[in-house]
């Protein structure tokens, strides 16, 4: 399958890719329904088992939600940065991301086309579970050292923390006549689309705006970058200048 990509507007983006293909990883079976439903049942269950965990603990415990929330940025800005843009373990982030999502959007062409394009954005249902498995032992440790509440509040916090990422990405891709047109959330989407666009420049992608939700890391690491304005009416598509890299995705030397 070929996509094509949106007409220019304002700054120069990449040189214009020409067709788009979107074969690599792209699922024909792709069922957004049941994809929501089967990620939905994971999230609803480990958010009632958090909550069932707060119900043993005190409410002062909800306190440092605020924290977690800060160290699931920074988790966030970590994977996307490292292992999901450069060949390391376990290598399947680096070819899903930068080998097969940064290769199907790029330049213009930021936006789905067909609702099975999602399959190139959205994780698989059973991320959440495996997020789950890799942070329970730093859980546990909140759950020793602070209680079970504690342990409980730290993962509903991690639950609401991933529905946020996904929620965003899909927004990030999607059609912006789609999108609210006016208002706060209309500006707030308009400025994470411009970040994550702007990270999605071939000459960006391992530089620069690895934080897919609020880019709190990206601003402590140093790695924030404005992208430039479109300067066209309707469009928050990003805008970076200078020529593309060859190799998507490819470490810098």
């Amino acid at each position: 399958m070929t996509a094509g990509a949106d007409p220019p507007a304002g700054p120069p983006l990449d040189p214009d890719p020409g067709a788009i293909d979107r074969s690599a990883g792209f699922d024909p079976s792709f069922s957004l329904g049941a994809h929501l439903a089967k990620t939905g049942l994971v999230a609803a269950g480990l958010f009632a088992l958090g909550l069932v965990l707060t119900l043993h603990g005190p409410v002062r415990a909800w306190a440092l939600a605020p924290l977690y929330l800060l160290a699931g940025n920074v988790v966030e800005w970590t994977v996307h940065r490292y292992p999901m843009h450069r060949p390391l373990w376990p290598r399947i982030l680096y070819r899903n991301h930068a080998l097969i999502h940064h290769r199907a959007f790029r330049g213009r062409a930021m936006t789905i086309e067909r609702v099975e394009d999602l399959s190139l954005v959205m994780m698989p249902w059973y991320t959440l579970a495996m997020i789950f498995a890799g942070s329970a032992p730093m859980m546990a440790a909140v759950g020793i050292f602070l209680g079970p509440g504690h342990a409980g509040v730290f993962l509903v916090t991690a639950v609401v923390y991933f529905v946020l990422y996904e929620t965003i990405h899909t927004l990030d891709h999607l059609a912006p006549d789609r999108l609210p047109q006016h208002g706060p959330l209309a500006r707030g989407l308009a400025f994470v689309r411009r970040h994550h666009h702007h990270h999605h420049q071939l000459r960006n992608m391992t530089r620069v705006n690895f934080n897919v939700t609020v880019p709190v890391a990206d601003r402590l690491f140093g790695t924030y970058e404005a992208p430039p304005p479109s300067g066209a009416s309707g469009r928050d598509q990003a805008a970076s200048s200078g020529p593309s890299s060859p190799g998507d995705g490819a470490p810098p030397r």
